[in-house]
């Protein structure tokens, strides 16, 4: 793994829709949507309360989509840690067993993520996730079928933080989300993530005291930043008004989160209140922003593999499915025979008049005669392929155009474009920004793999330049 891009490698399909879901408590809220900003589309929302999410995604109908789970704030822990270096790749190898002293038991088998929150003189800070694999198992086996489909399971902090961070203006803020019987509080300072703490409520006195003194903690810590506040509509009146007392009596004002823009992407009268989406929309916004490392919980290990038995009822079909390709492939075998005999008569035919008017007699031979009519099928197919318009330069050109950072200036020096391959070479101003150019090209689903070869540094015509080679694998599916 050479960049951010490759942690975690989400691919964006030309119109694709995708599936945000979100389980807090008994309620289960689902975002169907563009997987892409700008949406081309109007989005679409569902709350359901009790009912298992394999029967709810089969409810809506999901076949072939992209699903994206938010891992609730109570199911992983997190950690600030800091390393004396900055290489992303070797603080993917060990946060795994950095983070171990930091949970509450010892013998805890989790899987890991991390946050780059800034870099510091004596190497990274970052924010860690860290859930037990038993979490994440239980998490899996409730999406049954729909467990291939599953694209990333992202915790509640990211998804709170990239909604929060693209909407509200200011760069240091207190987050407060009221839930049902739970409140969740992140603090934004100078534009990335400082604190965060998920609360409870047992008691109404002990979640008084511990809101309290979490608030007054944040508050000192960056002298009385905003406070933004969304309240679910799943959370009761008693909790609203506990709350409200708390707030009360800091005498704390706070302003209301800016839910209301969302009903400018939605397609359908809304059936619940729009701070129900609060985290939803942050996650569709996190997979938009390139910007940030993606965190997803969801790791190799826990990715679908082949069973290794199959029911007889399973066993009968495939027999019979396999049974009739078999058929077809015999019947399209002897129809492709008897059309490419007939073809090669008719050409033999053909240029034994032409031959006999030109040379009063036939010049080719029957093996001649066939060697040219597989010449002329080869070049027929070489033709097929290059003016396939999804594959022609002319398209490719275009894609690698609309996906390069606007804000990045490159000096092209060489530009090949090859059937399955795609090469050019330039100068760039920084090997961030090289980074930067390969994370979005891998955001294209016209590319399957992305190279970077020959970085180094020489004059340019704006002075020290970064030289570069993008070796690019074109998707010909």
């Amino acid at each position: 793994m050479s960049t951010i891009t490759d942690l975690f490698n989400i691919r964006i399909g030309l119109g694709r829709r995708s599936v945000f879901v979100e389980n807090l408590g008994k309620n289960t809220v689902i975002l169907l949507t563009d997987e892409r900003l700008p949406m081309k589309e109007g989005a679409r929302i569902e709350k359901y309360v009790h009912e298992p999410l394999e029967e709810i995604l089969k409810n809506e109908g999901i076949t072939k989509e992209n699903i994206y789970y938010i891992i609730p704030p109570s199911l992983y822990y997190r950690n600030i840690l800091h390393f004396p270096f900055n290489d992303n790749q070797k603080i993917e190898g060990v946060v795994k067993y950095e983070v171990k002293d930091y949970l509450p038991f010892q013998d805890i088998d989790c899987v890991t993520d991390f946050l780059p929150l800034g870099r510091e003189a004596a190497g990274q800070k970052i924010l860690s996730f860290s859930a037990e694999k038993s979490e994440i198992e239980n998490i899996l086996w409730s999406f049954g079928q729909y467990r291939e489909n599953l694209k990333a399971l992202v915790p509640y902090d990211i998804a709170v933080f990239h909604n929060v961070i693209s909407t509200v203006e200011k760069k240091t803020f207190i987050v407060f989300d009221i839930q049902s019987d739970s409140a969740y509080i992140q603090f934004v300072k100078d534009g990335m993530v400082n604190s965060m703490v998920w609360i409870f409520r047992y008691r109404d006195e002990q979640y008084k005291e511990s809101l309290l003194s979490q608030l007054l903690m944040f508050l000192r810590e960056s002298e009385f930043p905003p406070v933004y506040m969304n309240i679910r509509g799943s959370a009761g009146e008693d909790f609203r008004r506990l709350n409200k007392e708390v707030f009360e009596e800091m005498n704390l004002s706070y302003r209301a989160f800016p839910v209301r823009g969302y009903s400018d992407f939605i397609s359908d009268d809304l059936a619940i209140e729009l701070s129900e989406i609060f985290s939803l929309f942050g996650a569709l916004k996190g997979i938009n922003q390139t910007s940030f490392k993606r965190v997803n919980l969801l790791k190799e290990e826990f990715k679908p593999r082949l069973r290794g038995y199959v029911s007889l009822k399973d066993f009968v079909a495939l027999g019979a499915i396999l049974l009739v390709l078999v058929v077809i492939s015999v019947s399209n075998l002897f129809m492709d025979m008897r059309i490419q005999k007939k073809q090669i008569n008719e050409l033999k035919k053909s240029i034994s008049e032409l031959s006999t008017r030109i040379f009063a007699k036939p010049q080719l031979r029957e093996r001649e005669a066939e060697q040219l009519l597989s010449d002329i099928k080869k070049r027929v197919g070489s033709i097929e392929g290059s003016i396939n318009r999804r594959n022609s330069g002319v398209e490719l050109l275009r894609e690698i155009s609309s996906y390069l950072p606007g804000d990045i200036v490159i000096e092209y020096t060489d530009l090949i474009f090859e059937r399955e391959r795609i090469k050019f070479a330039g100068k760039a101003q920084t090997f961030s920004d090289i980074d930067r150019i390969k994370e979005s090209l891998l955001l294209s689903e016209y590319f399957s793999e992305v190279r970077v070869s020959n970085t180094g540094t020489t004059g340019s015509t704006g002075g020290f330049a970064v030289t570069f080679m993008f070796d690019i694998k074109v998707n010909m599916e």
